[in-house]
């Protein structure tokens, strides 16, 4: 990852659940889930640009874990990169010394500080079995000692796999595109988060494909949701969608509104430190 500038207009945490927000710990890192409310919403690519986002910005480092399947090809990962597969031996009671050193030293590290735990999807042509629930949930624990942030990729289908990462989540991005069925879905998912106690700071909607002549149009998505609204993302551009089949991040190209919108949304859930010097 080049080294770039500092990102010139920090998106302002000016919302009550921002100035509620407590700052995040310092001997253990928190796990942030990212989760589409249906297919197409573009989950991959927000949890993926919000990895690559705090891993070269800060705070870092960052891993990675797919639940979702299919991440390893859409970060064009060399093949035979260590996966979940290659952890299923250790579960059910793995040491949590050597899970943090596995993480961090064995895992594919594409970009300084960005270290990913893939699952070999549908794309892949062979996709892996889910993970046993049992060691989600310990990778997800390791890696709070191993990484500042753990963001987690995971599918709109509920399985014991994503009830372990629910758990194990700190925050929670509900994602859905800018239509009724999106709406609903990430209202959904965010009273479903709030029902089990969890706080209102720690939960937000991001709304995908974003533009006027939407289903739904931007302005009525912004009403419906409130404060409950961290994100409108502008429908993908060409580039950003050639991005996707090609295995890259477009941190370099704050000039796309959706790039701008998904670097202000990292910045928005855990600020960028301070920059210094």
């Amino acid at each position: 990852m080049l080294a770039t500038p500092w990102p010139a207009t920090p998106h302002p945490t000016t919302n009550r659940e921002a100035r509620d927000r407590p700052p995040i710990a310092e001997a253990d890192g928190w796990v942030v889930a990212v989760r589409g409310v249906h297919g197409g919403a573009g989950t991959t690519t927000v949890a993926a640009h919000l990895a690559g986002a705090w891993a070269r910005w800060g705070p870092g480092p960052v891993g990675l874990v797919d639940l979702a399947g299919g991440l390893a090809r859409r970060l064009d990962l060399a093949p035979g990169v260590r996966a979940w597969t290659d952890l299923t031996a250790v579960a059910g009671g793995p040491d949590p010394v050597w899970m943090r050193q596995a993480l961090t030293e064995v895992l594919a590290e594409p970009w300084p500080g960005l270290h990913v735990l893939p699952l070999a999807g549908l794309v892949d042509g062979s996709p892996e079995p889910a993970p046993d629930p049992a060691l989600v949930e310990a990778v997800l624990g390791a890696g709070r000692l191993a990484w500042r942030l753990v963001v987690v990729d995971l599918p709109p289908a509920g399985s014991p796999q994503l009830d372990a990462a629910m758990r194990e989540a700190d925050m929670l991005v509900a994602v859905g595109r800018c239509q009724s069925a999106g709406i609903g879905g990430v209202h959904a998912a965010l009273d479903g988060w709030s029902l089990a106690g969890r706080g209102d700071w720690s939960a937000g909607a991001v709304i995908t494909g974003a533009q006027s002549r939407a289903p739904l149009a931007p302005r009525e998505a912004r009403a419906a949701l409130g404060e409950r609204l961290w994100a409108l993302i502008p429908a993908d551009t060409l580039e950003l969608a050639a991005a996707a089949e090609d295995g890259m991040l477009l941190l370099d190209r704050p000039d796309l509104p959706a790039v701008q919108a998904m670097i202000a949304l990292a910045n928005r859930i855990v600020p960028f430190p301070a920059q210094t010097g």
